[in-house]
């Protein structure tokens, strides 16, 4: 317990990873080798008169201990050896399967760098626990690109969203917006794939080619009537309960990054954790406000105003994308 956290499996991880991936890079010049095998064929007849005595002796386990005298002996196998000398097997990922806690998948998504793709929806019998499976691709070793892994996890995401409000709708609201992030593409994904055919392959098999809103896509969602009542809302003229049936559009939207492009100045559009939190919980696990603020361990003021911030912040970027459509 003394030792956690300290980062030694992080680097135990990566270490790994570069290994499986042909990464790994031997520092052993050719001399190093000249020089221990001449070593050994100059201790090769020592060893071999040494072997003859033993041979010949047949001692018991308690002559053994009486008459054996600790002294250095030579050619002994190594105990370790560098992984450059040993060959890499070909492989196309590395997986990791774990009953799913907040600390575990913080350890395998951010420092391990491994995508969930498969989350079972009955907890385990025992521990409570979903089981899940998560993944990191080796396209350097395996000659594949990686654009179908960022799919596939967009894809797991959208489905485990849905299943908020039912088989998972007892998961601690802080878990649950950990493995939602962003359902489609997300910002780590674009920086890390650069290859532009790539990223254009992961948004089409995530389904995330058109991430920008449309009034067209807002109408589906929310008519002209539930967009005054989040104004009405986000000016403090009602109360919540007068938009509780419009958190599950609004989280749908926001969690399935149909957001993107709206925030300041055309930038993202992001909210912050304890708000990303609240929509969360209210818009697609359908917990109440008393749950949340037992979950949170906040005030129900501060929760209230939170949620009431984050509404505020979604229907102005709604009014703006209403605006540039009639200019």
């Amino acid at each position: 317990p003394q030792v956690q956290g300290m980062g030694d499996g992080s680097r135990a991880m990566e270490l790994l990873y570069r290994y499986y991936n042909g990464e790994m890079v031997s520092l052993d010049g050719a001399d190093d080798d000249d020089d221990e095998s001449d070593e050994s064929d100059d201790n090769e007849s020592d060893t071999r008169s040494e072997s003859s005595d033993s041979s010949d002796e047949e001692p018991t386990s308690d002559a053994l201990l009486h008459r054996e005298s600790p002294k250095p002996r030579k050619r002994l196998p190594p105990l370790l050896l560098p992984l450059s000398s040993l060959p890499t097997p070909k492989l196309d990922w590395l997986g990791t399967s774990f009953g799913l806690t907040p600390a575990l998948h913080s350890f395998w998504s951010r420092r391990a760098g491994m995508t969930l793709l498969y989350l079972r929806q009955t907890p385990n019998d025992l521990t409570g626990e979903h089981s899940a499976i998560m993944i990191r691709a080796l396209p350097k070793r395996s000659g594949w690109d990686d654009a179908w892994l960022p799919a596939f996890g967009a894809d797991a995401r959208r489905r485990i969203g849905r299943l908020l409000g039912g088989a998972f709708r007892g998961m601690e609201v802080r878990l649950a917006v950990s493995l939602l992030g962003d359902a489609a593409v997300d910002s780590n994904d674009r920086k890390r794939i650069r290859d532009p055919n790539a990223l254009r392959e992961v948004q089409r098999r995530s389904g995330s080619e058109s991430s920008r809103l449309s009034p067209d896509e807002l109408r589906c969602h929310l008519t002209s009537h539930d967009l005054q009542r989040l104004e009405l809302y986000g000016r403090n003229l009602c109360d919540h309960h007068l938009i509780g049936d419009l958190v599950p559009s609004l989280a749908n939207l926001y969690f399935t990054g149909r957001m993107t492009g709206w925030g300041n100045d055309g930038g993202e559009f992001r909210l912050s954790s304890v708000q990303s939190a609240l929509l969360c919980g209210m818009g697609l696990q359908r917990k109440g406000v008393d749950e949340l603020v037992a979950e949170l361990s906040l005030p129900i003021n501060q929760v209230l105003a939170m949620f009431n911030k984050a509404v505020k912040k979604m229907s102005t970027a709604f009014h703006n994308l209403l605006v540039e459509e009639e200019s």
